[in-house]
């Protein structure tokens, strides 16, 4: 999962303000280190790659992202 670093704001549904940000998580213990970071946040947030989106609290949607990757 890697990214050029650029952000994205656009506008969502009731007037939530929605970033993208791109990440690059290089190896498994990245992967579970920016899980366990995203928990600590309330709200809800997702991680993509292509036409994949998973939910970024969760260490098998993350894995499953960068297995797909390899």
């Amino acid at each position: 999962l890697k990214g050029s670093g650029e952000n994205h704001y656009a506008p969502a549904a009731g007037g939530i303000e929605m970033k993208s940000v791109n990440i690059y998580l290089e190896n498994a213990a990245a992967a579970e280190s920016f899980v366990q970071t995203m928990r600590q946040f309330e709200g809800e947030y997702d991680l993509a790659l292509g036409s994949y989106t998973v939910d970024a609290k969760s260490i098998l949607g993350v894995f499953a992202l960068v297995s797909e990757k390899l």
